[in-house]
């Protein structure tokens, strides 16, 4: 699953998938004095995250009602990184 495009403003930010679902922005997350790290998306089942992390480009997936609260390939999962 491959992020394919974001389109809109921080407001109204939504992207589609490979498989064309639609994603729309839930909330924006910031470290080091408001930096934001991450945008998360929902398709309205699934909850997805990118951003940066230790360097990286990623983008992640929850997989449990924990989801990144929780611990990474039990609650959520990676699904890219690049660097």
């Amino acid at each position: 699953m491959s992020l394919i495009a974001v389109l809109g403003s921080v407001n109204s930010l939504s992207a589609n998938l490979a498989t064309g679902t639609s994603l729309t922005a839930t909330k924006y997350a910031g470290i080091d004095g408001g930096n934001m790290q991450y945008r998360y998306f929902t398709d309205g089942t699934d909850s997805f995250r990118e951003g940066v992390r230790d360097g990286s480009f990623v983008l992640d997936k929850t997989l449990t009602d924990t989801g990144f609260l929780g611990t990474k390939n039990t609650d959520w999962e990676n699904l890219r990184k690049s660097t």
